[in-house]
């Protein structure tokens, strides 16, 4: 008895010397020609079929005589939909006789052929693979019933079908059960069921629940992709099932959710078709099988997933009153700027300033997690342009010897313009106005009284300066304390005025009284500003987590091309172009 994987390799080999490298793409017996070609679920349990979908443009998986007949004179093109697959090749516990394999294929050739009009190049939907996540070593009744499925499926093609298996699944990877989907790819295609709980995706919101959609059905290709499956082999099912547990609605309300919901798969799945170059999209759930499955929205679901990839296809306002469903297509797909590679509601990362960023970082990730950083803390707090002429003045003065044109030669070099380079000094300079917002707990009375200890050999004086400082809580008169206060405070002399030069400006300061030690000093009078010195140190301390927070909130309206998002993290402009480091310049 020869091994299992040479059986599998023969049947696959066989197969493939009687198929075309892709499925036929001259539109056999009406099938369109372009791709991806939908397919719509609609058989007799589809029982609003006639008025949703009997019209030209549609490709309906059914099945029969008379309702594919009936669905054909509407203008419509009817591809066979076997719903019972099991009973062609048994199951993984219980396979068929592989001997009835070539007969069953014939039999449902023949069946397709009829119900189809006559079509002998006919689609057919196989319903469904069982088991596709099961692992390797296979047991005998697996092997054997994956065999019956391949011979099925290669038979059909020899007779001139085109069979498309559907995989409720992610596929098996390892072993055997990872090398059987290249060779059902051989002989066939492979329709990836992909579903999700509405309410889940709902709840995402308009951003973040399509773009969590695309990744799934991303992620479901690239995995059958790389197993060896060409993705032209490929095609993606949706679901809209009605019934509880069936991933579908789930009971979504109000009606317009649910509408909003379907809308998104369709343009979540167009999308990623065009990126991909899927060949198929079907749509399932549309029947009826039970009170479980009733639903008094399916045929309004069914027109608005028409109208989302072509509203010539049908229109929803003529069913729906205006207040139940919102007649946008342009939310939720990846909808940007020529020169973008991710838009948010405060701002955009174009790709010429990523590709700059990439070259200094010589990162892609962690440049893009830079621009992010920049649109989402430039949405929190702006930085005057005088404060970044000033901090530049500085640096080509002490970096560059005075010489501007040093200094614009070095930034040309690291691809720098004008704008990035002022952009650059910006990010640094933000960060002392954003630690001012972040928030923090109230103050223990305890707390302000040991670090009041804790400073007690300190100098402090009495002073009035103009303007009112921060370091005296933002009064004009007060104890000024060693450590927190400019140090030229405590070396002048009692009576004296004297300008102190700080990076947000000159300051006028009187000095009132000699010096003394804090512990002289009585705690009420200067509570406040040691009070103020634990909130900075507390607001330093969370900053970096604060940060994360904010570019996680700009996340949630980033839509990327691709849906590549930038990860959240620290950045230090500072670091990265040492040129232009801010905090170690001197005053």
């Amino acid at each position: 008895m020869p091994e299992v994987g040479s059986r599998l390799v023969t049947i696959a080999a066989l197969a493939a010397a009687l198929l075309p490298a892709a499925p036929a793409a001259a539109g056999p017996c009406g099938l369109p020609d372009a791709t991806p070609t939908w397919v719509e679920f609609s058989d007799g349990s589809v029982t609003f079929r006639d008025d949703v979908f009997r019209r030209p443009g549609l490709v309906l998986g059914t099945a029969g005589a008379r309702v594919p007949q009936a669905l054909r004179e509407g203008g419509a093109t009817t591809m066979y939909w076997e719903m019972n697959l099991d009973v062609l090749v048994g199951t993984p516990s219980e396979p068929e006789d592989p001997a009835t394999i070539i007969g069953a294929a014939e039999t449902l050739y023949d069946r397709a052929v009829s119900s189809t009009g006559g079509c002998h190049t006919p689609w057919v939907a196989l319903n469904e693979l069982q088991g596709s996540r099961l692992p390797g070593p296979w047991s005998a009744t697996n092997t054997t019933y994956r065999e019956n499925v391949l011979v099925l499926m290669a038979h059909l093609t020899a007779l001139g079908a085109h069979p498309f298996l559907l995989v409720p699944s992610a596929p098996a990877a390892d072993g055997e059960a990872g090398d059987w989907w290249s060779d059902a790819a051989m002989v066939g295609s492979l329709v990836a069921e992909v579903y999700f709980g509405a309410p889940v995706v709902h709840a995402r919101g308009p951003v973040v629940g399509p773009r969590m959609v695309r990744q799934a059905f991303r992620k479901r290709i690239e995995a059958f992709v790389e197993l060896g499956v060409p993705v032209d082999r490929l095609g993606l099912m949706l679901g809209f099932q009605s019934g509880r547990g069936a991933a579908g609605r789930e009971g979504l309300e109000p009606t317009s959710a649910w509408l909003d919901y379907v809308k998104g798969q369709a343009l979540a799945a167009r999308e990623v078709a065009a990126e991909t170059g899927l060949t198929s999209i079907w749509s399932w759930g549309w029947g009826t099988f039970g009170p479980q499955s009733a639903d008094a929205d399916k045929a309004a679901a069914a027109c608005v997933y028409l109208w989302a990839r072509d509203p010539a296809l049908c229109d929803p306002l003529t069913r729906l009153p205006v207040d139940a469903f919102d007649p946008s297509r342009n939310e939720g797909p990846i909808v940007l700027e020529p020169d973008s590679i991710c838009e948010t509601t405060d701002g955009r990362i174009a790709a010429d300033d990523l590709a700059v960023m990439t070259a200094i970082y010589r990162n892609r990730g962690r440049a893009l997690r830079h621009l992010l950083a920049r649109v989402a803390e430039g949405a929190e707090a702006g930085v005057p342009d005088r404060e970044v002429d000033e901090a530049l003045g500085r640096i080509v003065a002490q970096r560059f010897g005075g010489d501007a044109a040093a200094f614009n030669a070095a930034m040309t070099a690291l691809g720098l313009n004008e704008r990035l380079t002022r952009e650059l000094v910006a990010d640094q300079l933000r960060r002392a106005r954003l630690v001012d917002l972040v928030e923090v707990g109230r103050l223990s009375y305890t707390q302000v009284a040991e670090l009041f200890a804790a400073r007690a050999g300190r100098w402090a004086r009495r002073v009035r300066v103009a303007p009112a400082p921060e370091w005296l809580h933002g009064e004009a008169t007060g104890w000024a304390i060693e450590g927190m206060a400019p140090s030229v405070i405590f070396t002048g002399q009692k009576g004296r005025t004297i300008t102190v030069q700080l990076d947000d400006g000159p300051y006028r300061v009187r000095v009132l009284g000699k010096r003394q030690r804090l512990r002289e000093v009585p705690l009420a009078a200067v509570y406040p500003v040691l009070a103020d010195e634990l909130r900075a140190r507390a607001r330093q301390r969370r900053l970096p987590a604060w940060l994360l927070d904010v570019q996680r909130r700009e996340l949630a309206t980033a839509v990327c091309v691709r849906d590549v998002l930038p990860t959240v993290g620290t950045v230090d402009a500072g670091r990265v172009v040492p040129a232009l480091n801010v905090s170690t310049l001197r005053r």
